[in-house]
């Protein structure tokens, strides 16, 4: 039997997931069974495999809170899982979609999160979410959501 680790989830890939150990080793992981749904800030129960030389999700540990959209179905999906704090990053080009801003925000609050800041001036390569990100070190697990449209959402989970 192999030893079990607990993990953060960091990135999802559709079924494919990136999670980070208690030694600060990133991981490529995917689910064990077709029945856990994962997003980036759960913690999970992993296995490595060392005849597949995987790391297997085994089990989805109990969230704190989430994020949720609509999916075509009607029904809702998780996005995001765990958050203390969500950046919302706005670039000034493309124009920002405002409409999406206040989704966002709604979300979080309905969501448990505590804290909601918008980060303007993402059109800065990016220090715009490294200021906010070093002034909010140490408070938790955020994420920052990017919306470039037309183009998806970037989600990036860091605990601190």
């Amino acid at each position: 039997m192999n030893d079990t680790f607990n993990a953060l989830v960091i990135a999802t890939f559709g079924r494919h997931l990136l999670v980070r150990d208690a030694a600060a080793r990133e991981l490529k992981a995917r689910p064990f069974g077709r029945n856990l749904v994962i997003v980036a800030g759960d913690s999970v129960l992993c296995e490595d495999d060392a005849r597949t030389n995987e790391t297997h999700v085994l089990e989805l540990r109990p969230r704190r809170n989430a994020l949720y959209r609509s999916n075509l179905r009607g029904g809702s999906e998780p996005v995001v899982a765990n958050l203390s704090q969500l950046l919302v990053v706005l670039a000034p080009n493309p124009r920002p979609d405002l409409f999406v801003l206040d989704r966002y925000l709604a979300a979080a609050t309905s969501g448990g999160v505590s804290t909601a800041v918008p980060v303007a001036g993402a059109g800065d390569g990016g220090s715009s979410l490294s200021t906010a990100a070093d002034n909010t070190a140490g408070t938790g697990t955020w994420a920052a959501i990017t919306t470039p449209p037309p183009g998806p959402v970037t989600l990036r989970v860091r605990s601190a």
